[in-house]
């Protein structure tokens, strides 16, 4: 039998194992789970929530354009949404947005 731990999902506990302080609101790259929004400053070596859920604007970059319902993808590099799937996807688009938007909203997941 599966036992819920105290949580419906919408974020997780994450360690910062890196040496670099996580700022709130920083994407948070989560291997086979994909991405998450870090809900607050993490600190090296400490645990802090990441939010898995939810509809967050992203920096877009200038060329894409994604309509309604549109799978977009994190490009870590240049630290911009894209609609390139060769990289990591992270939701889907809950509003239309043109090339000349500076962000699109995405639902998590």
């Amino acid at each position: 039998m599966l036992v819920r731990r105290n949580r419906p999902g919408e974020n997780i506990n994450y360690l910062n194992a890196g040496t670099d302080m996580i700022p709130e609101g920083e994407v948070v790259a989560l291997g086979g789970l994909g991405i998450g929004i870090a809900g607050a400053n993490i600190e090296p070596g400490a645990v802090g929530s990441v939010w898995l859920e939810g509809v967050w604007a992203f920096p877009k970059d200038a060329t894409a354009t994604f309509a309604i319902g549109a799978t977009v993808y994190w490009n870590a590099t240049a630290n911009k949404a894209t609609s390139s799937n060769a990289d990591t996807r992270i939701g889907r688009a809950t509003q239309a947005a043109a090339a000349a938007d500076a962000d699109v909203l995405v639902k998590l997941g």
